[in-house]
């Protein structure tokens, strides 16, 4: 990742986790700065295209992208814990990291720190939380 992405990325999560001690629950309704948080991550992989650098076997490169996607990750799993917390406890589990934090000890000031995932870090493979919906044409 070149440091002007992660810095965009890095200021991005920052900025809602400094919101969190702001927000106020509601049932159902993340606040729009978190899913506009969720959308960056989204474009970051996108355009950093992780699925190609495996296909050239850039692995250095491929290990930063997928090390910044896992820590964008962790810290929406930490801002959506009051919002959704089944679905972002099952973030945790996935991203691998149920054996070194418990889920429901988390802070939020947690989510502020930055290479919080150990290196060599395994995800674990499970049912997609977030499918994507067909929209009918």
């Amino acid at each position: 990742m070149n440091s002007r992405s992660k810095l965009s990325i890095s200021l991005a999560l920052a900025g809602m986790v400094g919101m969190g001690t702001m927000l106020t629950p509601a049932p159902d309704s993340p606040p729009a700065a978190i899913w506009t948080g969720v959308k960056r991550l989204n474009t970051y992989i996108e355009e950093t295209a992780p699925w190609t650098l495996n296909k050239r076997n850039e692995t250095a490169r491929l290990a930063a992208v997928l090390a910044n996607a896992v820590e964008g990750l962790r810290i929406f799993a930490i801002l959506l814990k009051p919002f959704i917390p089944a679905s972002a406890e099952g973030m945790w589990e996935q991203i691998g990291l149920s054996q070194q934090a418990n889920f429901h000890d988390l802070r939020l000031d947690t989510a502020k720190q930055w290479e919080y995932v150990p290196l060599g870090n395994k995800v674990n493979v499970g049912t997609p939380l977030f499918p994507r919906k067909e929209i009918p044409e």
